[in-house]
């Protein structure tokens, strides 16, 4: 395995490297999303309390949590987690209530258990199989506090022509052979209203 790739997480597709390239990538992909919706990082109708958490699954580079950490009180307690460390901001640069952590969406520790009022999670579509994004929803349940919310952000990716010349571009069957051979779930809306 590739030394640049997730670690210790071998079952998972994740495609791109963990390098400073993407670090920058996904910083720049994560303020375009929050800028998109009106500079707002919580989008769901949560009422947070001192000592609430809030956890951010697929964190990165941890601009997300960054950011929310400028809309949130330092009461709140943010914490990001991703299958790869190499890429999460470094100390100096961290708010005081925010934490990193290598972990999985889809095996999350076991004190975890009703532990946040809000979970955020954008773009894991390229991230998860079928199998995968069923337990991440499993422990997504398990993690969150009744009456907690859930913010998932994920493409609804339907690439359909009636032309055939586009049906059989190159990158149409980059895209569904790539998709195909690494069991990765592109269109996560289709999946998440089968399960």
């Amino acid at each position: 395995m590739d030394p640049l790739l997730a670690e210790n997480f071998s079952d998972f597709k994740y495609v791109l490297p963990s390098d400073e390239e993407e670090r920058e990538r996904l910083a720049f992909q994560s303020q375009t999303i929050i800028k998109l919706f009106d500079d707002k990082t919580i989008l769901a109708p949560v009422v947070l309390k001192d000592g609430d958490s809030i956890l951010d699954s697929g964190t990165g580079s941890g601009h997300w949590v960054l950011s929310c950490s400028k809309d949130v009180p330092t009461t709140i307690n943010l914490h990001g987690i991703d299958i790869s460390s190499r890429i999460f901001p470094k100390a100096p640069s961290l708010p005081p209530n925010a934490t990193f952590l290598t972990a999985s969406i889809t095996s999350l520790p076991n004190d975890w258990t009703n532990k946040f009022s809000l979970i955020n999670q954008r773009l894991m579509c390229a991230g998860l199989n079928f199998e995968q994004w069923n337990a991440a929803l499993s422990e997504i349940h398990r993690v969150l506090v009744p009456g907690g919310w859930i913010q998932l952000i994920e493409p609804h990716w339907i690439l359909q022509s009636p032309s055939e010349v586009i049906q059989k571009h190159k990158a149409f069957k980059m895209k569904n052979d790539l998709c195909f051979k690494r069991q990765i779930v592109i269109d996560a809306v289709s999946v998440l209203e089968r399960l």
